[in-house]
């Protein structure tokens, strides 16, 4: 059910190690950073094996196509790749309630008019505070960190 909602159903990608079977290729010079992955061979599932159970049962109860986000390492050994389980699996840390709550700011007056402070250019709080505990980036920082 979550699933059928669409670019709503929002999940977390799956983690692959693909073993230095993948390869990238670049588009052009002019663009380095895009381009194909080329799959020669499959990949080990890291992490992820219950949220691929739930597509795969909803591809086939309902005859369609998802998009399914992933993040693939080139090569990680077998010992990293246990690493790497055990660290996503037992060190996370959930958010807490007051996070969560200010999150589903169309559900809570105070959560909103706080979001709006964050999030309004004539706010004296407009890039002065955080909503998820990251900083704010306006898009010539973003510019800056992925182009320069």
């Amino acid at each position: 059910m979550y699933l059928s909602r669409g670019e709503n159903s929002l999940f977390p990608p799956i983690l692959l190690n693909a073993e230095s079977n993948w390869e990238f290729v670049a588009y052009d010079k002019l663009r380095p950073n895009f381009g194909r992955l080329l799959c020669n061979k499959k990949a080990s599932l890291i992490d992820g094996q219950h949220r691929l159970g739930g597509i795969k049962s909803y591809i086939r109860d309902t005859n369609s196509e998802l998009n399914v986000p992933f993040v693939a390492f080139h090569f990680l050994d077998g010992d990293e790749e246990i690493q790497l389980f055990d660290t996503i699996n037992t060190k996370g840390k959930p958010i807490g309630s007051s996070l969560s709550k200010f999150l589903q700011r169309q559900a809570d007056e105070l959560s909103w008019i706080s979001t709006e402070l964050a999030l309004r250019n004539d706010s004296p709080f407009h890039n002065n505070s955080s909503i998820t505990g990251k900083t704010l980036l306006d898009a010539k920082s973003l510019y800056k960190i992925f182009i320069d």
